[in-house]
């Protein structure tokens, strides 16, 4: 997105009603529903490009000749948004300021009264780091990018696993190299084993003479939980996927050297199992 996306522009007739003006409108309610979840229309990343550069260039403008386009309960809005967004992402804004009264105070209790130039670096040190690190998400969106389901549900209604989702998803956006990798495996692992603990009820899928499979045994559970699920000679196939999910999970978990692509491979087999377990409990 650009700046100027999150304004909207009509044409309307002047008040002489012989000409016509151009009316542009801050898009407040969208900034609003934003900053709550994503956006069903612009990804994250897109936001937070377009926003980031709008909260800068108001805050340049502040700092140095004015002509700001935003009020001020606008700029408090957008800053809030722009910082929810970005969190979402991994990346850190923390400005000491919400207004423009308090960018004022502050860069006078800074020193930079009668510089502009001084004022431009003070903004530098804190949104120049957040401008490199979206530029280097930018390039690597296509590989961070992980397999989404074809429901048009946002969640699966599981809370854990919901919450383990959005876990691995941020992880593996961040992830930089083998550690990082090798986290991705972990947070595979607990995506398996947030489905373990959902799926497995004792009650219901326990044998007479078995003991309880442990959480951690998530072929074992999740298994029998499909088994009992799916009618007929069905259930063998979608059992071999809780096989290879958990064996790709627990290969880049152990591996020191893991790889982007390793890591991507067990996270989008993760993901694909949990939203496939999900079809098998009702049709989504």
């Amino acid at each position: 997105m650009q700046p100027t996306d999150f304004f909207i522009e009509e044409e309307k007739l002047s008040a002489l009603g012989w000409d016509s003006i151009t009316e542009r409108t801050f898009r407040e309610d969208f900034l609003k529903q934003v900053r709550q979840r994503p956006s069903a229309e612009h990804p994250d990343l897109d936001v937070a490009v377009g926003l980031n550069r709008l909260v800068h260039s108001e805050w340049m403008k502040a700092g140095t000749g004015g002509g700001m386009e935003l009020t001020g309960d606008q700029i408090e809005l957008s800053q809030k948004t722009l910082k929810s967004v970005l969190q979402r992402l991994g990346v850190v804004l923390d400005l000491p300021w919400r207004n423009y009264d308090d960018f004022k105070t502050y860069w006078i209790q800074k020193g930079c009264y009668g510089s502009w130039q001084a004022r431009r670096d003070l903004l530098g040190e804190y949104f120049d780091p957040v401008f490199e690190e979206l530029d280097r998400l930018e390039e690597t969106q296509d590989a961070g990018n992980l397999v989404e389901a074809v429901s048009p549900h946002e969640t699966l209604g599981w809370p854990m696993v919901d919450e383990e989702l959005r876990t691995l998803r941020f992880h593996f956006r961040r992830a930089k190299d083998a550690a990082d990798h090798r986290d991705v495996g972990n947070r595979s692992v607990a995506l398996l084993e947030a489905l373990s603990r959902t799926l497995y009820v004792e009650d219901k899928h326990r044998r007479a003479g078995e003991s309880v499979p442990s959480v951690d045994k998530t072929e074992a559970r999740l298994g029998r939980y499909v088994e009992d699920s799916l009618a007929g000679k069905d259930h063998e196939a979608v059992r071999g996927v809780v096989k290879k999910a958990t064996v790709l999970a627990h290969k880049v978990k152990h591996n020191p050297t893991s790889t982007r692509r390793e890591a991507g491979i067990a996270a989008d087999s993760a993901i694909m199992l949990a939203h496939l377990l999900r079809r098998v409990d009702q049709d989504l």
